[in-house]
């Protein structure tokens, strides 16, 4: 059983310095002596995030194999199996949570560039449960190998994952990648080094370097908003097609139908295919009794553009609307209903920090 392990083909070496040839208990003692140092000197991987169950089973299997070392057991050989085997699933379950780390950090990063989510789409994006496994230590090495990185690269081109749902889910008059129209891009590359911020995942339209963009208009909804002023401000990267001039044209934003915002303006920079802009464009309007915030963006026929994308979509209300004074004889009144944080009305499934009656209570 010793073959393949290294101890033992370290004692092995040790058996060669010898001038007689050792009896079996000879090796094995050396096995033993080797095993013994190896416990002492084996950095302390216990405090590394892995799985509970496999931390608790490998912290036994050490205790089990150093009683069993220094009483000299019967059973020392099946107990250095046992600390074998344990001590690879530690170190598996080190590595599976290294890499649930990094994607949890990256699908944290994605819900925090953007609120343009339903409290639905989140719950189905899978960050809050998984993250509770984490931090508990309760993940498993499939649960934390399945989670996607959404800014490694790692997804692969136009393949289905939970970024995508989350943030295409509030959109409409969106169209898949066949028909060239608006999709997440989870695995371009071209802006490293020439702009570190606008790195993937991101919404994307695209067509030949000579071509204009096919027209398009596309609108985010959200609903149960606070009446008032708002302003959605989001990250633009714009390529003008060959030929196209020096500013980007036909490619406007609106909220409710309001004021168009144009992207016209912003950084420039050249590249090997092309002139690029990259603005933060921010965009007003108002939300009305209704609640419904309707962000439009308009992709002109006559546009000279042939790449679009943008991320880092957010919507903030800026001025509420006006409440008029109250008088003695009229009797203060709160909206009745359960609100989140953001101002949007929820149900009763809705879990997190809840509004009610004018009061905050966290739902578990």
């Amino acid at each position: 059983m010793f073959d393949s392990d290294p101890l033992f083909a370290g004692a092995m070496r040790d058996v060669a310095l010898y001038a007689r040839p050792l009896t079996g208990t000879e090796v094995h003692n050396m096995y033993y002596t080797q095993m013994v140092q190896q416990l002492q000197e084996t950095p302390d991987i216990a405090d590394k995030p892995m799985n509970k169950d496999v931390l608790t089973a490998y912290k036994t299997a050490i205790d089990v194999l150093k009683a069993s070392l220094a009483s000299e057991s019967d059973h020392v050989d099946t107990d250095i199996a046992s600390y074998t085997a344990a001590r690879d699933a530690a170190y598996a379950s080190i590595a599976a949570y290294e890499q649930a780390a990094a994607a949890l950090q990256a699908e944290k990063d994605v819900l925090t560039s953007t609120n343009f989510y339903t409290d639905e789409a989140r719950l189905a994006y899978g960050y809050d449960e998984a993250q509770v496994k984490y931090d508990n230590r309760t993940l498993t090495n499939k649960e934390a190998l399945s989670l996607t990185n959404p800014a490694n690269h790692s997804i692969g081109f136009h393949v289905a994952n939970p970024t995508n749902t989350l943030l295409l889910k509030v959109w409409s008059g969106r169209h898949n990648y066949a028909a060239n129209r608006l999709y997440i891009n989870t695995w371009s590359t071209e802006s490293e080094g020439r702009n570190a911020s606008f790195q993937v995942p991101f919404f994307e339209h695209w067509t030949s370097d000579d071509s204009s963009l096919e027209s398009a208009l596309w609108t985010a909804t959200l609903t149960g908003l606070e009446p008032g002023t708002y302003r959605v401000s989001l990250q633009v990267r714009t390529r003008i097609k060959n030929g196209g001039g020096s500013k980007p044209q036909g490619i406007t934003l609106n909220i409710n139908e309001g004021h168009s915002y144009s992207v016209s303006t912003g950084t420039t920079y050249n590249a090997d295919n092309g002139a690029w802009l990259i603005t933060t464009v921010y965009v007003r309007g108002e939300v009305a009794d209704d609640g419904k915030l309707c962000f439009n963006i308009n992709v002109a026929e006559n546009n000279n553009v042939s790449w679009l994308a943008f991320k880092k979509v957010q919507y903030q209300l800026v001025a509420p609307s006006a409440v008029k004074a109250i008088t003695a004889d009229e009797p203060t009144t709160i909206p009745h209903g359960t609100f989140n944080l953001s101002g949007q009305r929820v149900d009763d499934s809705y879990k997190g920090i809840v509004i009610q009656n004018g009061k905050k209570t966290l739902r578990r």
